[in-house]
């Protein structure tokens, strides 16, 4: 069992409006751990939230969604500074003398992509479902802190790199698109030795 964790908390349901509190949402975790800023709704809720805050270092983990994307995970650093998650996403609150948050994170993203929550998952049409009660019980190995933490940083150092070679491609292939229309519209000539 993950001894460390503090909380495995299923998220919140509010009504959504254009007022509210920002509630993250399962399309608000990217396939790299992080956060999408820009994928969240703004929900009003009659009850008390502060069980619901998010703080630094809190994982949230898709409990419904496709058979696929349960089990996707990011984490939490501080993006807004004060916001909810939906009750499609548990939130894991680790204790962070024995456990880090980015250890744990890692983890819990090669246990996705290896397909371990998909098998898992109670299945239904077109939905999967990871129950609270499976996360809680989740073993997963706890290497001393140090070592925890320069794996990590290890880790870290290497999605940032993707992360840099991921939008260079981007660049690239927008620069493409816009040379081949430009060439094959005419707008631009090329010259032919003959």
């Amino acid at each position: 069992r993950i001894k460390d964790i503090d909380s495995v908390k299923e998220g919140i349901y509010g009504k959504r409006g254009e007022k509210g509190i920002i509630q993250l949402k399962a399309d608000s975790i990217l396939d790299n751990g992080k956060i999408n800023s820009n994928a969240y709704a703004l929900i009003t809720v009659n009850h008390r939230i502060d069980e619901y805050l998010l703080r630094p270092g809190d994982i949230l983990l898709s409990n419904r969604n496709s058979a696929n994307l349960v089990g996707k995970c990011a984490i939490f650093r501080g993006e807004f500074s004060e916001c909810v998650f939906s009750n499609l996403l548990t939130r894991l609150r680790v204790h962070s003398k024995d456990i880090i948050p980015e250890w744990l994170l890692y983890v819990l993203m090669k246990m996705w992509h290896d397909g371990f929550f998909k098998s898992l998952s109670t299945r239904a049409v077109n939905q999967a479902l990871l129950r609270k009660g499976l996360v809680e019980r989740l073993r997963v190995p706890i290497p001393p802190v140090s070592e925890q933490q320069k794996i990590a940083e290890i880790l870290s150092y290497v999605n940032k790199k993707f992360d840099l070679e991921r939008m260079r491609k981007e660049k690239l292939v927008r620069i493409k698109k816009g040379l081949m229309g430009d060439l094959l519209t005419g707008r631009r000539r090329v010259k032919v030795a003959m």
